[in-house]
């Protein structure tokens, strides 16, 4: 009974940390982006006319692939599936 617990709060402990993991990753994939469209903002204001259409899709794909792919979402996924399946394991049926 003891190792079943232990076990339990190992998994449980492990899905709590991993959660924590992914949410500082997201944070730092989001934090970069931004600074970085804040930089292609800069660039955007000083750039002629004929540079302005690449400096917005520089931005554009900063945010829709850059960040989607290094926030790695999946982990975070992974996490709160753990965790909903740790607490569904806990109610009672």
């Amino acid at each position: 009974m003891s190792t079943e617990f232990g076990e339990h709060a190992f998994n449980t402990r492990r899905a709590i940390t991993q959660g924590e993991d992914a949410l500082i990753n997201i944070r730092q994939a989001l934090e970069y982006a931004l600074r970085e469209i804040e930089r292609c903002q800069a660039r955007y204001q000083a750039a002629p006319l004929h540079e302005k259409p690449r400096v917005l899709n520089h931005a554009l794909s900063t945010v829709c692939t850059w960040a989607t792919v290094n926030a790695r979402i999946g982990l975070a996924a992974d996490a709160q599936a753990e965790l909903h399946a740790i607490v569904s394991r806990m109610s009672p049926q």
